[in-house]
């Protein structure tokens, strides 16, 4: 079964965009999981970039991601505004 972290950082439309990724997967048959811990088959980190701070933790989130996948590493996806 394909797993999927989620990843998201941001205002409450964020949180709520999350609950419906979360809800697609899962009706896809995939594994969901929550939180920075590597994944995988694919991490979607959902945030935004509104504000310099925000696309920093952003950017520091994307890199987190990728310094901890594993060999191969999986899809990674950034969304949000």
């Amino acid at each position: 079964m394909p797993s999927v972290r989620l990843i998201t950082l941001g205002c409450r439309l964020n949180q709520a965009e999350e609950a419906a990724f979360a809800a697609d997967f899962a009706a896809h048959g995939w594994h969901v999981e929550y939180g920075p811990a590597p994944a995988l088959s694919a991490v979607v980190l959902h945030s935004c970039a509104v504000t310099r701070q925000a696309e920093r933790k952003t950017l520091q989130a994307l890199r987190a991601a990728r310094r901890q996948a594993p060999a191969p590493p999986p899809v990674i996806a950034v969304t949000g505004c």
